[in-house]
């Protein structure tokens, strides 16, 4: 896989000898849609909220080579109630951004994105006891996290440009007695914002 990625990035850097600096914030829409299992319904990884129709902020921060950005990023959302108070699925990792289809202007481009990371799920199991007490118990389950998606985008000026996602993003998290499976789909809003090129070469700068 480090092979790959490291093919790639050559590659990128000779066809375009520049080099910039980017900041994709993104604010996307997230459903997901668990898989049904019912000899599991009572169990605390079928309890864990579906996650359905929320807000899904994600900040992007990496290099733009021209036709692939590597990117790392980091995104919190909040989830529903399900038996589980989830406050928070943090998720950080690593992400590419190859341009799978550019306008003569370069003002409209195509392209992939994927990668993965970790995640993290904080929140509050909720239990009632025999005296129909309820009960609050705090936990932190940690696990991996996916990203696959296609999308568009329109550059508004040199350094700045508009762009539509649709992706998917699976989780895998270990909590008490099972393993959460999480299968969201996003639509997100992005802005792409990249400084000034530098040739890698020369060290000029340039559009």
């Amino acid at each position: 896989m480090l092979r790959i990625v490291t093919l790639l990035l050559l590659s990128c850097a000779v066809a375009r000898a520049d080099v910039a600096f980017a900041i994709q914030p993104a604010i996307g829409v997230g459903t997901s849609v668990d898989p049904l299992d019912t000899s599991v319904a009572s169990t605390a990884s079928s309890s864990v909220p579906r996650e359905s129709a929320r807000m899904v902020p994600t900040l992007r921060l990496g290099v733009d080579f021209g036709s692939l950005m590597l990117l790392g990023y980091g995104s919190n959302s909040n989830a529903g109630v399900q038996n589980h108070q989830v406050s928070g699925f943090t998720r950080a990792g690593v992400l590419l951004e190859p341009v799978l289809w550019r306008s003569d202007d370069d003002r409209v481009a195509l392209y992939f994105i994927g990668g993965g990371g970790l995640v993290a799920v904080a929140g509050t199991t909720v239990s009632v006891d025999a005296m129909m007490g309820t009960k609050f118990n705090s936990f932190t389950a940690t696990g991996a996290t996916f990203f696959a998606g296609v999308g568009g985008s329109y550059a508004v000026h040199p350094n700045f440009a508009l762009g539509l996602e649709l992706a998917i993003q699976p989780d895998l998290v270990s909590v008490a007695t099972g393993t959460y499976i999480g299968d969201q789909a996003i639509v997100s809003v992005t802005g792409t914002f990249v400084t000034r090129r530098t040739d890698v070469k020369s060290g000029a700068s340039g559009r």
